[in-house]
């Protein structure tokens, strides 16, 4: 089997980021299928460890970020670097998300000759197109990423996207990632909460009451102190409902200060983030998508568990059953949620099961075989071009 060296900026479990979740899930899946995985991230501090262990993998983290950009140079210097060092002992490399990053990487595997597998990412606050656009290293970027061997998408419309801006189209692979586990039995989410709130004093729900799970970075980009200062009147027209808040960022602090000054800090949890949500979503009855971070994933959860989810107007869910609210109408996001959690026995939620199995008609086994497929068919063709050049 081939030996990889998977590459992601963040690479950090504990943020919270669905992106980083699902990653960690391929690289552990590839890892229990027999394969070496050597994954890399960046160290943000250099307090931080070089190596962590998670589950069945080791993430190395050899090289500081960037703090400026006239150090950006530096950082992609030391990643080459190391890259060049490591590869020698693996056969191929994966690039998570198209950053900056990608430059080194194409110019490292070439000194080994080794095939580059790269994945378009737009799970984040910014998508990698966007990213590069405004970079000041966009075209490097764009034409490093036309020289990798494989560009692999999580749908059609990206890759149709990709192709049109130029992106040879044998080279964009698309892989589904696999649908959740369904929706658990009363007893069984009964059972999750309880495990919860031991794990975490703050998630503590009764079986009659309802839970709201909000999953946003507590950062300005998002309208999170909005929905705080609506809090008050959804709790109010709902006695029976718990708030989880889960995320991190800079506003952090000031959430759970007004949380205090509202007086609703007892019916609202704001545990940090956690590594892997699969528990929060099997505990949670309703999910309130706050932006765009990490909302293609969190919708396919929701679908797959059959819970309602309450999302902004402008994303992009045109194939999905889902109620709207308006993002520059705060007020509108307190109607919604009343709404559902009003009308929560006649929401439709077994076709939400079906609409996930629509959009992605694979499990996490499939999902797995496919990426180890797609990587050992990128090995045996560059093998097999190196040969004819030899001879």
């Amino acid at each position: 089997m081939p030996r990889i060296v998977w590459l992601r900026r963040a690479l950090w479990p504990q943020c919270g980021l669905a992106g980083v979740t699902l990653s960690m899930k391929i690289i552990d899946g590839l890892a229990r299928l027999g394969h070496h995985v050597h994954a890399i991230g960046r160290r943000e501090k250099n307090q931080w460890p070089t190596k962590m262990h998670f589950m069945h993998s080791v993430i190395h983290r050899p090289v500081g970020v960037a703090s400026h950009d006239w150090t950006g140079n530096r950082f992609l210097r030391d990643l080459e670097r190391y890259l060049k060092s490591t590869l020698e002992s693996h056969d191929v490399l994966v690039v998570d998300g198209i950053r900056d990053e990608i430059i080194a990487s194409v110019m490292a595997s070439k000194a080994h000759q080794m095939p580059v597998v790269a994945i378009y990412r737009d799970d984040g606050l910014i998508e990698d197109k966007v990213y590069w656009q405004s970079s000041r290293n966009g075209r490097k970027i764009f034409d490093a990423l036309l020289q990798v061997d494989a560009l692999v998408t999580h749908n059609a419309s990206t890759s149709r996207r990709l192709v049109a801006m130029g992106m040879p189209t044998e080279q964009v692979q698309q892989i589904v990632d696999g649908v959740p586990p369904k929706r658990l039995t009363l007893e069984a989410k009964s059972d999750v909460r309880r495990r919860l709130a031991m794990a975490n004093g703050d998630l503590i729900a009764d079986d009659d009451e309802q839970v709201l799970l909000v999953i946003t970075p507590l950062v300005r980009a998002t309208s999170i102190m909005d929905f705080v200062r609506l809090i008050p009147n959804i709790l109010e027209a709902n006695e029976r409902l718990r708030i989880w808040i889960i995320g991190d960022g800079s506003l952090r602090d000031k959430v759970h200060r007004e949380l205090c000054e509202l007086g609703v800090r007892q019916r609202v949890a704001i545990p940090g983030v956690f590594a892997d949500r699969q528990d929060l979503f099997d505990a949670s009855d309703v999910v309130l998508q706050l932006g765009n971070v990490d909302y293609r994933d969190t919708l396919i959860e929701c679908m797959a568990k059959e819970i309602p989810l309450i999302a902004p107007d402008y994303l992009a869910l045109d194939c999905f059953e889902s109620t709207r609210y308006v993002m520059d109408q705060p007020q509108s996001i307190a109607e919604r949620v009343n709404d559902v959690l009003a009308s929560y026995d006649e929401y439709n939620l077994p076709s939400k099961r079906q609409q996930a199995e629509s959009v992605g008609e694979v499990s996490w086994h499939q999902t797995i075989e496919e990426w180890s497929s797609l990587l050992t068919t990128c090995v045996e063709k560059h093998l097999a071009s190196r040969t004819k050049q030899v001879v």
